[in-house]
């Protein structure tokens, strides 16, 4: 029994909803298929026809919830203790996708479980979120299992006999899922990484990638200031917190005042390289900070 639970903003999800779907159906399993959009206006009427499909039901929030909101919304009025979350804007890799984790968890009690994600190769050198996905996301299960909890994403997590709620508190965009993955550590709950990816698709501009970043990065900045993430859990942070030890964090302010709008603009043009946009984002947080 398995619920496939798809938090929505404003994107068409009837595609993805349908192949799953259809692997459901062929390995004639007790499932459902529930997806909420999170107050996007676009693609209503063509994701309505989810609603056509057996188990499976379209939901609407009538207010924005954020992303935590929007997952646990899913998570409470779910039935089964073997629970799925993709992103909508994601492709599963394989037809064998689902079948690969049915497999999977029968060897499982309690645990929580990333497959990964990856990306086509497409000629998108200039395309920043597409260098930063291939170069800093795509990786197998065993680099990533290195470091479970930085390395746990929520665009295609599985969870057995798993109750936690993603943390509320944070209602925009950034790290919910960093803060999930800590605090499922705490508990001692098993956090397992598997190659069973599934393609991004949705590659945003330079434009709004640079400005999610910027969003991600204030919303990090407040989880820490209000001890609701650890300090040092991303590399921006603990480097940001070894120059503030040594009384060097002015030097990196001062850096973002002279360099901020060169490296700005170098990669709204470019996307690339990631060691500049690694300069530009801990030169941010820290003027944030």
């Amino acid at each position: 029994m398995f619920s496939i639970l798809i938090p929505c903003y404003d994107y068409p999800t009837y595609d993805l909803v349908n192949v799953l779907f259809n692997q459901c159906k062929d390995l004639n399993i007790v499932f459902e298929i529930l997806v909420s959009e999170d107050g996007g206006k676009t693609h209503l009427e063509d994701n309505k026809k989810i609603n056509k499909l057996d188990n499976c039901q379209y939901l609407i929030n009538q207010t924005n919830l954020g992303r935590a909101g929007n997952i646990n919304r899913l998570l409470k009025v779910s039935k089964y203790h073997l629970k799925l979350i993709v992103d909508c804007d994601v492709w599963p890799k394989t037809t064998q996708f689902i079948s690969y984790y049915l497999n999977l968890s029968s060897k499982l009690e309690t645990a929580i479980c990333f497959g990964g994600i990856a990306y086509n190769k497409l000629n998108k050198t200039k395309n920043l979120r597409y260098n930063y996905g291939i170069k800093r996301e795509s990786r197998p299960a065993n680099y990533r299992q290195k470091n479970p909890i930085k390395s746990l994403l929520t665009s295609n997590l599985l969870l057995k006999n798993c109750s936690e709620q993603f943390d509320e508190r944070i209602n925009t965009y950034g790290y919910e899922d960093l803060v999930f993955a800590q605090n499922i550590y705490e508990k001692n709950i098993d956090i397992i990484h598997t190659d069973n990816p599934v393609y991004h698709n949705n590659l945003e501009t330079n434009e709004v990638y640079l400005s999610k970043t910027q969003n991600a990065l204030k919303n990090l900045i407040s989880l820490e200031k209000n001890k609701i993430i650890k300090p040092n859990l991303t590399n921006i942070s603990r480097i940001y917190h070894a120059f503030s030890r040594l009384y060097l964090n002015g030097i990196l302010n001062l850096s973002y005042n002279i360099m901020s709008r060169v490296l700005y603009k170098h990669l709204l043009v470019y996307g690339r390289p990631l060691w500049l946009f690694d300069i530009y984002k801990l030169l941010f947080f820290s003027k944030h900070y």
